[in-house]
Formats: structure tokens, sequence, C-alpha cells
């Protein structure tokens, strides 16, 4: 009567693996995008629409930073003696963006009050981030007429991780001359 016992729980044990192995088969079967060709699609599927909201974030982007973005400083009257140069605001926008480094050019708008022309120097442009720090600068120079508007601009190479930060709130462009 042993042996039968252990014959009979030897079958039960053979089956059960036979079946727990069918079982497992088909779980991977299920589950492989190789067999299941309806994963497979889903699975593709997924990845177009990532890809669609990745470009679409890309566009949105290269959208905000090809449009003006300006500040407005000036906080001198015009009729002011003090100042010979005043600007009235400055701003900048994205000319060429890719893969490298970025361009950006910047523009100043200023009304010169001075009488005479020699007050006019190179003005530096720095786009600073909100803790400080200088991300970018560069320099240039413009003529402007006595007692009259014009505007300095310049381009600025920067990076792309500094250009996909552009369109946020926390930019300040400084001029120094």
């Amino acid at each position: 009567m042993d042996n039968r016992k252990i014959i009979i729980i030897a079958k039960l044990a053979m089956y059960l693996s036979a079946t727990i192995l069918l079982l497992f088969i088909s779980f991977l079967a299920y589950n492989s995008s190789n067999i299941n060709y309806k994963l497979a699609s889903e699975v593709a599927m997924n990845e177009i629409a990532a890809q669609k909201i990745e470009s679409s974030k890309i566009n949105y982007r290269n959208t905000m930073l090809k449009g003006w973005r300006w500040f407005f400083s000036s906080d001198v009257g015009v009729s002011s003696e003090k100042y010979p140069i005043i600007i009235l605001r400055s701003g900048f926008k994205g000319i060429k963006i890719s893969d490298t480094p970025s361009l950006v050019v910047w523009k100043i708008d200023i009304f010169k009050t001075s009488v005479e022309s020699r007050y006019l120097q190179d003005f530096t442009c720095s786009i600073t981030d909100s803790d400080g720090f200088d991300i970018v600068s560069s320099s240039a120079s413009g003529n402007i007429s006595a007692q009259s508007f014009g505007a300095v601009q310049g381009t600025l190479k920067i990076s792309n991780y500094d250009l996909e930060r552009l369109p946020g709130d926390d930019w300040t462009i400084s001029i120094g001359s």
C-alpha cells in the first residue's frame, strides 16, 4: 500500500509540475511582443504617442523661444540730464535653435538724451538666472544720434540646456558698458 501512495504522489507531482510549466509558457507567450500581435501593436502605438508628445514639447519650446521676450527696465525720466543714455527695454529671442549650441539675439532700445555723441559705448548683455549666475554674455556697440531713439543688438551662443530654461520667468538681462 505504501508503494501505491508513493506512486500516486509522484504522479500528482508530475501532473502539477507539467501544469505549472504549461501555465508559465502560456504566460511568457502572452507577454512576448514577438508572439502576441496585439501586445506588439500596443507597444508600437505607445512609442509613437510618446514621440508625438516629445515633438510637441520641442515645438512648443521652439515657438516660445522664437518670439521676443522683453524686459522694461527704465525708471529714469527721459527729460533727466543726469543720464545721457536711458534704456527703455531689453529683450532676447532665439534665431537658430539646433542640437549644437543655439544662437540667441538680444536687443536694447535706448533713448539718448545727450547732445554729444561721446557717451555711447559698447554694451555688454548678460543673461543671468534667478540665482545670480551669469549664463552667457556678449558685447556690441551702436551708433545712435544725439537726442534720438535707437537700438543696440548682438548675438549669444548658448548651450541647449540653458536654452531650454530661457522661457522661464527667472531670467534677467543685465546691461553693462
